[in-house]
């Protein structure tokens, strides 16, 4: 079979591997100059590493990410347990608190002890729980309430859910809870040389296969013909194919889908709401935090949602000795946020960053990523319409970050889309 796979990012790189290595005519189409989607590095002066453009770590559970770089020979890997911890204003000034052990939570000096006893009970079990329907027939905030009580909610968990959902907080069911408790893990891992060095060796290891890779080409309509596909890029450039796995966001495919699914698909998919991430990252001499990596916010008057220090995980000599912060949110898709550009987000920033650190500086070097459609709400209308890799048209397969619920993005889940994906057509 001849198949295009729409998206370069980490999906499409090993869907693209496991076709090629049964023989399938593989053609991958990516509308950026380079490929790794939210994985991507860049560049900066001095810097013998590449850095993420959305930060990025791996659990030590990650088993299928693992499995498959052993399979393709790739081992460079660096294992950590950094600091993470929780942002609060006390009286007039920030402090941190770790809340990552019990002995974290009984320190805890927000909650009496009988809300620290139900929290931490609550944790365990959520932790050791299996998937239930349970997850999907309440919400977090219902969960959270009733189990770890008013005030745990009101102190550690109604910031963080209002500071990634807004408006669409209430809503978010439970199993979004569960499963950001239940996979998560206190070692992580991280790649050596960055994420990029992943990419990179995906890409080279496509091309031996014969995998043809199409940079900066965007498609405009996908339509299916006698059986077969037709991709229309949108430089009127047309390419027939026997089958085709999008890993595009589906908002996207919907667009470029217009001519190919029946209509109750098509309004399926479009009820799936979205938020757009972005990442603000400073350059500085001085470090906002000492030691943590990553830092929730627990302030509802900071209009932050986790400030990610990523040379607390990975040493600062890969960049030049100079300290890297991520300063990470999600907004709805017409918020004021994603229109500005690095120089304004970081003069908006600033003033709050300063708040917490009065030391703190911003260098020269800044960038603002935004990636678009990064979040599902997943509420009980994304339940109902979120989508699956079978579509209603035979040999159109899906696989997106839509996907992984009801686990959070991640490159471990990307590489166990890809391998699915793939393996549906190969049994074809």
């Amino acid at each position: 079979m001849k198949i295009a796979i729409l998206g370069g990012g980490l999906t499409g790189l090993v869907a693209a591997h496991q076709l090629s290595i049964h023989n399938h005519m593989v053609v991958l189409f990516e509308k950026k100059p380079t490929l790794g989607g939210l994985a991507s590095g860049f560049f900066h002066d001095g810097w013998k590493w590449p850095l993420e453009k959305t930060y990025h770590h791996m659990f030590s559970n990650d088993g299928d990410i693992f499995s498959y770089m052993k399979e393709i020979g790739f081992n460079s890997l660096v294992y950590k347990t950094p600091l993470t911890s929780s942002l609060y204003r006390v009286e007039k000034n920030y402090r941190i608190f770790p809340v990552d052990s019990p002995q974290d939570l009984l320190k805890f000096p927000l909650l009496g002890l009988p809300d620290k006893i139900r929290t931490g009970i609550t944790v365990l079990l959520l932790k050791i729980s299996p998937f239930l329907d349970f997850y999907q027939e309440n919400t977090s905030i219902e969960l959270l309430r009733k189990f770890m009580g008013e005030d745990s909610w009101k102190i550690m968990w109604e910031p963080l859910m209002r500071g990634k959902f807004g408006k669409y907080a209430e809503n978010i069911l439970a199993s979004f809870i569960w499963a950001r408790i239940n996979k998560r893990t206190r070692k992580l891992v991280y790649i050596k040389g960055g994420f990029q060095s992943l990419i990179d060796f995906l890409e080279e290891l496509n091309k031996k296969q014969n995998v043809v890779i199409k940079k900066n080409i965007t498609i405009s309509q996908v339509e299916k013909n006698n059986n077969r596909f037709t991709i229309i890029t949108q430089a009127g450039e047309r390419e027939v194919f026997d089958g085709v796995i999008s890993t595009l966001p589906t908002p996207v495919l919907v667009n470029v889908s217009s001519k190919l699914f029946p209509e109750y698909y098509q309004q399926q998919l479009q009820k799936i709401k979205h938020l757009f991430a972005s990442n603000l990252i400073i350059e500085s001499d001085v470090p906002l935090f000492e030691k943590e990596y990553w830092v929730n916010v627990c302030d509802i008057n900071l209009p932050i949602l986790a400030l990610v220090q990523h040379t607390n995980f990975i040493d600062n000599k890969y960049y030049n000795n100079k300290h890297i912060l991520y300063v990470a949110n999600y907004f709805d898709e017409k918020s004021p946020f994603l229109k500005m550009d690095a120089n304004s987000a970081a003069e908006f920033f600033l003033p709050y960053l300063k708040q917490i650190n009065s030391e703190f500086k911003i260098l020269n070097s800044k960038f603002y990523f935004k990636a678009p459609y990064a979040q599902p709400i997943v509420d009980s209308a994304f339940i109902k319409n979120k989508p699956d890799y079978i579509t209603p048209v035979k040999n159109f397969i899906i696989a997106n970050l839509d996907m992984t619920y009801p686990y959070d993005r991640g490159i471990n889940f990307s590489v166990k889309m890809g391998k699915q994906a793939a393996e549906i057509l190969i049994k074809k």
